[in-house]
């Protein structure tokens, strides 16, 4: 495994020396990357268990989006009370907790919202799609073809 110039292991460092320090290093590593993959593992199979034993599919259901999060309160509740009970029985409330393996929608809702909030293709849908009246749009649309016809006179050249 750890050859003469393997530079998938170290950046140049193959002496004996640097090995050790490899070796050394390598068993604690291994555990936390298996623990890792067990959680992963674990997190990936409840998940895809409740979210069919919600009646979810995923043509509903592509991703976490706006209809999801402000549409399906009900899934949100039925997803989340199944995922955390179980992952709560695996590995225990305080190690899930601890671990990240709770699923708050709550959470997940409010990241969603700076999101949109950030989004500058969201931000302007809000702004235009918030006129009240007919008129109120065709000031703005007249607004904007005044700029744009002020604005082709400077750049004309020929």
């Amino acid at each position: 495994m750890l050859a003469r110039n393997n530079d998938l292991i170290t950046s140049g460092g193959t002496s004996a020396e640097d090995q050790m320090k490899i070796n050394a290093v390598r068993h604690d590593s291994e555990e936390l990357y298996e623990k890792n993959l067990y959680k992963e593992a674990a997190r990936r199979v409840v998940f895809a268990n409740c979210f069919e034993g919600c009646g979810l599919n995923h043509k509903d259901v592509k991703h976490f989006d706006r209809n999801f999060y402000y549409g399906m309160p009900v899934a949100q509740a039925c997803l989340s009370d199944c995922f955390n009970t179980r992952m709560a029985l695996h590995f225990g409330p305080t190690t899930a907790t601890k671990e990240g393996l709770i699923l708050d929608f709550e959470a997940l809702k409010r990241e969603y919202g700076r999101y949109e909030k950030w989004n500058p293709r969201l931000r302007s849908m809000k702004e235009f799609g918030q006129f009240s009246s007919q008129e109120q749009v065709e000031q703005v649309t007249q607004a904007l073809i005044s700029k744009t016809k002020e604005a082709r006179g400077k750049f004309d050249f020929q």
